[in-house]
């Protein structure tokens, strides 16, 4: 499988492959873990990362507490929180969707 990183404006910076078998998980994964990342695997296109428009917040209600999302802004690249979860602003301290990661 081969991953890009996809900027807002569509440009795509170089292919890297990789194989999902790289990122195996611990047998003491923790469900909620297992159950986003069998999620993100299931959504994502062939040849790059599932983007917003593969995601469905219904698909994983039970998880979207814990999630969040960043968008990949300008070249080189930086990233701005999209979503955060409830349960990811109350561990942060403050609700940072919107805001630059830097």
């Amino acid at each position: 499988m081969s991953f890009a990183v996809i900027y807002e404006d569509g440009a795509k910076e170089r292919m890297v492959t990789r194989s999902w078998s790289d990122y195996d998980l611990p047998a003491d994964c923790h469900p909620m873990v297992k159950s986003i990342i069998d999620y993100w695997l299931r959504i994502g296109p062939a040849d790059s990362l599932p983007g917003r428009r593969h995601f469905d917040p219904v698909d994983i209600w039970d998880l979207i507490q814990n999630v969040w999302m960043v968008d990949v802004c300008d070249s080189p690249p930086r990233f701005r929180y999209r979503v955060a979860g409830t349960r990811v602003v109350d561990y942060i301290g403050h609700e940072p969707t919107g805001k630059m990661m830097d």
